[in-house]
């Protein structure tokens, strides 16, 4: 299976369909109807297909696509499901330790009603 090149990707034309265009170890360039490209990366955890997204091309070029895919692997290979590892991260309060204290304040402000 060749893989995936800069210049392959420049070369990448939108032809009004949904394509994949396959690089190695389940990471792919999904290219949109309109001409998006995605950095798409397929795996399996607990039985079922997932898939995880990291990024458009040319945000995250082909090398840093590559090693996010490594990362993730790494994640998986340690029992932990690479998707919900990252949504984590995502939605985590920034200053916040994560331990309920938006809970807290909103309990206090609830309770004062004082913004």
């Amino acid at each position: 299976m060749p893989h995936l090149t800069e210049a392959t990707l420049r070369a990448i034309k939108p032809s009004g369909k949904v394509e994949r265009f396959y690089d190695t170890l389940g990471l792919y360039l999904e290219l949109s109807k309109a001409g998006g490209k995605l950095w798409r990366w397929q795996y399996r955890f607990g039985g079922k297909e997932k898939r995880l997204s990291f990024g458009s091309w040319p945000d995250v070029s082909l090398k840093e696509a590559r090693e996010k895919r490594d990362q993730a692997r790494k994640i998986l290979r340690e029992g932990v499901d690479p998707g919900i590892d990252n949504r984590k991260k995502n939605t985590a309060c920034p200053g916040g330790s994560g331990s309920g204290d938006f809970a807290k304040k909103a309990g206090a402000v609830y309770r004062t009603g004082a913004p």
